[in-house]
């Protein structure tokens, strides 16, 4: 058995006060079932400035998720201006590959509390079409994710994705919210 802890870090440790921190990296420890580490990977993120900015806590999406034979380590943040980081952590050595950084304005807060982040990433293809930050991340990962949603239909109806990305592959909901769910399986 393997455990896996992750986070983001400061340059100093700090008191969190109101649940505001200012991150600059993340790291990944690597733990066998006794409790031996088997390796760290601590990284800087270095991202059009977004680490040398305070954040609520709680705006803060940190993940690390199995997919194939790596991890993919993501941190999205839902403010103002709202972005998502992903890289891929091999799990045997922690060595980090595929850094990707997305960044896009939210013009809408209404729909924050509901399943899908609203935003506008704006281009042709995405014109109409509301991603969840994991949908972000899933189409870094997959490049035939961002295919697909690339190619859907722009008929004027607006439609929402959230994604689910496991060791076998990405699942990606498709769905207007009313009548149509489309569910789809990406495997490399």
């Amino acid at each position: 058995m393997i455990f896996f802890v992750y986070g983001a870090f400061s340059e100093k440790a700090t008191k969190i006060i109101n649940g505001v921190t200012t991150p600059k990296g993340f790291y990944v420890f690597k733990f066998d079932k006794n409790g031996t580490k088997l390796w760290e990977s601590i990284n800087a993120i270095a991202s059009k400035d977004f680490f040398e900015k305070t954040h609520t806590s709680s705006r803060l999406q940190i993940n690390l998720l199995e997919y194939k034979k790596d991890l993919i380590f993501s941190v999205s943040v839902n403010d103002f201006t709202e972005f998502s980081y992903s890289t891929k952590v091999d799990k045997l050595t922690g060595s980090i590959s595929k850094i990707n950084f997305i960044e896009y304005n939210n013009t809408t807060s209404n729909l924050k509390n509901k399943a899908f982040i609203n935003n506008s990433y704006v281009s042709d293809e995405f014109k109409n079409k509301v991603f969840s930050q994991m949908t972000f991340v899933a189409m870094i990962v997959n490049p035939n994710v961002m295919s697909y949603v690339k190619s859907v239909s722009k008929d004027g109806k607006k439609l929402y994705y959230e994604s689910i990305i496991c060791d076998e592959g990405i699942w990606l909901v498709e769905t207007d919210n009313k009548e149509s769910y489309k569910i789809l399986f990406f495997k490399d």
